[in-house]
């Protein structure tokens, strides 16, 4: 729902799906996190590489769609867009 509601049609649907995933193991490894020291979060353990490339993932995916939206958006003048995406792009 996150991903639906911030970028809208920003994502085809398999980046959608990608970054649903994504979202999934960060959501996970966030509640992990929260319950252990924070020393652990550097250690090499498959999950922390898991979180991190997840994390990664999302946030290369969010800049793409923001970098693609603005671009669109720039060209063709319109700002009329509903979405969040929108709405933050046009806040000042």
């Amino acid at each position: 729902m996150l991903a639906k509601t911030v970028l809208s049609d920003s994502l085809d649907d398999s980046a959608f799906r990608r970054v649903r995933q994504d979202l999934s193991v960060v959501m996970a490894g966030v509640g992990a996190r929260v319950m252990m020291p924070d020393w652990v979060e550097n250690l090499p353990l498959p999950a922390n590489r898991r979180f991190n490339r997840a994390r990664a993932a999302v946030r290369a995916t969010i800049e793409d769609a923001v970098d693609k939206l603005q671009a669109e958006r720039h060209a063709s003048g319109d700002n009329s867009a509903d979405d969040m995406l929108s709405m933050l792009l046009r806040a000042t």
